[in-house]
């Protein structure tokens, strides 16, 4: 939990600085990024709708996913059952770069996940937070190309500190998952973040760096960097970054991307480069000018 919660510090860190240094040296902008405005324009959006809480209602989400929120589904806090509309928002993040981009990454406090799909679902009657009335469960349905086989329900919160979703093991009574053909369905007791994860099997961690540099430009300090699993939904940042030597110790030796981000001068650059992480292994990339959008398209791209 320590690795982590350090590597999620210094993510804040890094977007802080990203937000208040100079774009160079000389303080004159070549470009308006910054790594936080970066990320925010390619952040998922997310969707209200209304329902009347009475009869409940379906309805789809901007990723593809249908919800469907049964009957009397909520309540507020002093225990009424909700009758009425209500204002129903959703946020569903069922590609890598809906994680990456949106920081709700699919990790525990220590491990990677493999993630077929992470919703967040929340509810207000009158600009009054509401939750899930006892016995009552909300449905999403993530269409999927392969369905992971194994995943189960997990649970997020959100670190006020550093924004960032941290997901656990959901109990017995907060729902389940279920298999249907090409979808799977979360099934949630509570209101929020709600995950279809599963662990690594026997993942053997490997121990590398990652040696960075820029396309003809001199590189900062304002990099993000973050590995992808290909064939899978999962995303890990790799934080440890020192003197533009990405350190990393937590990964496990399976095909994977790595994604690295960084702003200089205000302008966006970024790298892609595919390997089978080894231990005792440098690897090297070279980072190109590019823009937020064409960047997604690469990652959105990837096995």
């Amino acid at each position: 939990m320590k690795k982590l919660s350090i590597q999620l510090s210094l993510l804040t860190v890094i977007c802080v600085c990203a937000c208040t240094k100079s774009y160079n040296n000389q303080g004159t902008p070549n470009g308006s990024y910054t790594l936080q405005s970066a990320f925010a324009s390619l952040a998922v959006l997310p969707k209200t709708v209304t329902i009347n809480a009475g009869t409940g209602g379906t309805f789809a989400g901007n990723r593809g996913t249908r919800y469907i929120v049964p009957a009397g589904a909520f309540k507020k806090s002093d225990g009424t059952i909700v009758t009425g509309n209500v204002d129903v928002t959703v946020s569903e993040f069922v590609k890598k770069s809906d994680m990456l981009f949106s920081g709700v990454l699919p990790i525990t406090a220590t491990d990677a996940l493999i993630s077929g799909g992470e919703t967040n679902l929340t509810a207000k009657q009158g600009g009054q937070d509401l939750q899930m009335a006892p016995g009552k469960k909300y449905q999403a349905n993530i269409p999927q190309k392969n369905p992971t086989p194994g995943l189960s329900l997990f649970t997020g919160t959100k670190d006020p500190v550093t924004n960032t979703v941290i997901w656990k093991p959901a109990n017995d009574t907060s729902g389940q998952i279920i298999y249907n053909g090409d979808t799977v369905s979360i099934l949630s007791t509570n209101v929020n973040f709600a995950n279809a994860d599963r662990f690594f099997t026997n993942p053997q961690y490997q121990s590398f760096t990652i040696s960075l540099s820029a396309d003809g430009i001199a590189m900062n300090d304002s990099v993000a960097a973050f590995a992808l699993f290909d064939n899978y939904n999962g995303v890990w940042p790799m934080m440890a970054i020192i003197n533009h030597v990405v350190n990393e110790s937590h990964l496990p030796s399976t095909p994977v991307h790595f994604a690295v981000i960084s702003i200089i001068k205000g302008n966006f650059y970024g790298g892609l480069l595919g390997v089978t992480p080894t231990t005792g292994s440098n690897y090297t990339m070279v980072l190109k000018k590019t823009t937020p959008s064409a960047f997604k398209a690469q990652i959105d791209a990837l096995p």
